[in-house]
Parts: C-alpha cells; structure tokens; sequence
C-alpha cells in the first residue's frame, strides 16, 4: 500500500497524518515523499507497520570530513512559538496500543513497554532550527523522537542543524541506525536509553557523538564520529 505525499506546503503535518492514519487502516503501506522542503508546524506521529520514504540520496552527506549537500527530501519543523518539536515522533503508549506489547521493570524501578512498529525510515534529512527548553512539547527536541517502539529502521537518513538530538529513543528495542548521516547535532547525534539489541552501522556523525544509557547488547561497526562536542561515545549503565 504505497501512498505518494505531494504536499510541500507551509504546514503539512496535518496531510502527512491523515494519509498515514489511512494506510495504518489498511495494514501498514509506505509514505512516498517528494523531493523538496516540506515544512510543518508540528510533528507528524507515526502508526504501526507504515513506513516513511524519501526521494533518494539523503545520506552519507560528506566529502572527507565536510558536509556537502545530497538531500533530495527534507522534513523541516518550523512553530509559531519558537520552540522546537520533531518533525517525526513513534510514540507507543498513544499510537501504537493495539499492537503486541512486552513490558519490563527497568533498573530504574520504571516500567518499559516495547510496542511492536515495524517502521522503516528511508532517505529523509531532518532538521528544526528551533531549540526545545521552555517549550510546552513533552518530547525533546530531536530529528526522530522514538518512545517505546520495538523493530524501528532507520537507513540512509539525514540529521542536520538540529538544536538537540538526532535520534532520542528510549526503550526502542532492536532498533537498527544504517548509513545515515549526523552534522551538528548539537547534544548527540543519538541518544539511546533503557533498550537492547540495538545496531548501528556504517554513519556519519561529525560535531556531536553518541549517548547511551542502560542500553544493552549494541553492535557498531564502521561507524566515523568525528570532532564531537563531547565524547565520541558515552556510555552510562550499559553493557
């Protein structure tokens, strides 16, 4: 069930959603975006089994170590008030209830609850200029924001200019990161907590590096994290 989104008008959350509530109806399908900037006043929330795909060549955007400009599609949040939200949230406990689910006590004493996605997230750059503190959003500000969805894939994606998070995921069980790019991501290019079986393989990531906390079982490889504004990879609580 593929589904062409032409839209790239100043405010597109509110089509996105509405094409991607119909494909979810009918079992899952992709979401083709065109090439071009579609700006949005808010974030579009992801349901289970559909699927997000650019026009090609968004990532691996470097040349040595400088950014050159491949993004065929670009997903921008820009709000009224200032303050910065995610252009794309997968968000479990408010979408993704009616799907099998597997929860855990965490070491922190907080339940976690892994809700099937099957999400695949494809040759798209992301970016908000915008920064979050003071803001009335309860997600960070981030390129993807990811609470609590098991099976999420992210390939060949763009990160940029984000005044926060390239990807904030927490809980996001198997989650796999491939060929994607990060630049200046100002607090991470990814910030993974409370989640396992995690992979990250073959990224960029140049002016930030990458945060994980209790996140067990990750796999790297062939990752360059170059230039960090902290260190290249931190790890707190994690095996």
């Amino acid at each position: 069930n593929d589904t062409i989104f032409s839209s790239v008008s100043a405010d597109a959350a509110g089509g996105a959603s509405a094409i991607e509530e119909t494909a979810y109806e009918l079992g899952g399908g992709t979401i083709k975006l065109p090439a071009g900037t579609i700006k949005m006043r808010g974030s579009v929330y992801a349901r289970p089994r559909v699927c997000f795909e650019g026009a090609g060549g968004a990532a691996n955007g470097f040349s040595g170590r400088y950014y050159r400009n491949v993004g065929l599609t670009y997903l921008e949040t820009i709000t009224s008030d200032g303050f910065g939200v995610p252009p794309l949230v997968l968000d479990g406990p408010t979408y993704y209830t009616n799907e099998l689910a597997e929860s855990y006590i965490n070491q922190d004493g907080a339940t976690i609850t892994y809700y099937s996605g099957v999400n695949t997230i494809k040759d798209i750059v992301f970016t908000t200029y915008q920064v979050g503190a003071g803001g009335t959003n309860r997600f960070p500000v981030a390129g993807v924001m990811i609470n609590q969805v098991d099976g999420v894939t992210i390939q060949g994606c763009g990160f940029v200019n984000i005044r926060g998070y390239g990807i904030w995921a927490l809980g996001p069980r198997g989650l796999r990161v491939l060929d994607s790019a990060f630049v200046n991501c100002v607090t991470a290019s990814w910030f993974v907590a409370y989640a396992s079986d995690t992979s990250y393989h073959r990224n960029l990531a140049g002016g930030s590096g990458a945060l994980f906390y209790r996140a067990n079982t990750i796999e790297m490889q062939a990752n360059e994290i170059w230039n960090p504004y902290w260190s290249s990879i931190d790890h707190f609580g994690t095996t």
